[in-house]
């Protein structure tokens, strides 16, 4: 597998490129304003989602982690989305289990992918 096909299969995981083409028309340049917009929106529901657990304000992590699921599945970032669904979950159970954590690692794969876009 050549170093640009594995670059390729590992961000299908991260981001599904069809989704994207969809909402874009197929215009790259289009596509990385989304995934900026995208990245710079959920950093913000992240930092929202920190602070409402801090505060156990539990039905505010369940609204914040809705917002961030739908604007995940617009841009097809799919990791993001079923992190979301967990958090959604976990809030309506008053619980942690660490899904914050692996959404901010998620997060920084889809970086990593938008940065190579």
């Amino acid at each position: 597998m050549t170093n640009s096909n594995a670059h390729r299969n590992s961000s299908v995981s991260v981001i599904d490129r069809d989704r994207l083409g969809s909402i874009s028309d197929g215009e790259r340049e289009f596509e990385v304003e989304l995934l900026d917009a995208y990245i710079e929106d959920a950093r913000d529901c992240l930092a929202d989602i920190e602070v409402a657990l801090v505060a156990d304000n539990w039905s505010n992590v369940a609204a914040v982690a809705h917002q961030l699921k739908g604007a995940s599945g617009n841009v097809g970032a799919l990791r993001m989305l079923e992190l979301c669904v967990q958090l959604e979950q976990e809030a309506r159970n008053c619980c942690r289990n660490g899904t914050v954590e692996l959404l901010h690692q998620a997060l920084e794969a889809v970086t990593e992918v938008a940065k190579q876009w």
